[in-house]
This record gives C-alpha cells, structure tokens and sequence, in this order.
C-alpha cells in the first residue's frame, strides 16, 4: 500500500480547505497552520496520538489505537512519536504536488 495516500487521510478526514478547481482541494500556508492548530488541540506544538485521537471523536469518527498510531507513523519522520508542524507541514505540501497546487 502506497503510504504517501494513508498520509493525506489526515486531510481528507481533518478540516478541509476550499476547493480550488479541478475537484482536488489544495492548502495554503494559512490552510495548513489551521489545520496544524485543529489537530494539535492541547497546543503543545505537536500532535500526539491523543490529540489525533480526540480530533477525530470530534468529527464522529473514532478510530483505533493501531489506526491512530500507523496515521503519526505515516507522517513522524523523526520517529519522536508525535508530529510536529514541520512534518505535518511536508505532508500537507506533498499532497499539493499531487493535487497540482503550490
């Protein structure tokens, strides 16, 4: 399975930014800072499996420990167990390339 696709699960399933043409949505930096925010609901500068965890149950889908941890694991380039917005930022700017944005 192409982990690069699980890891755009986060936007798909997160707050979504405005469609701009073409049926894909992309981000801006404001977009992703947004979103950052959103995700990281303790606002310690990172997202944990809790805070990926609660974002979730906040938008009626409650996902599985083992779902929870292979979504960080996906974007957790530094293998601290949480993501922080650098990362979270590469992968939201990935999912641009794909989408033909920015």
């Amino acid at each position: 399975v192409d982990n690069t696709g699980h890891q755009f699960e986060w936007l798909g399933r997160g707050k979504r930014a405005r469609d701009r043409g073409g049926g894909m949505t992309t981000f801006s930096e404001s977009d992703i800072r947004e979103a950052f925010q959103t995700f990281d609901r303790d606002g310690n500068g990172f997202i944990g499996a809790s805070d990926l965890h609660n974002t979730y149950l906040a938008i009626n889908e409650d996902l599985n420990d083992d779902e929870v941890d292979e979504l960080i694991r996906l974007v957790d380039h530094d293998g601290d167990g949480q993501v922080s917005y650098e990362e979270f930022r590469k992968m939201v700017l990935e999912f641009n390339k794909k989408a033909g944005g920015k």
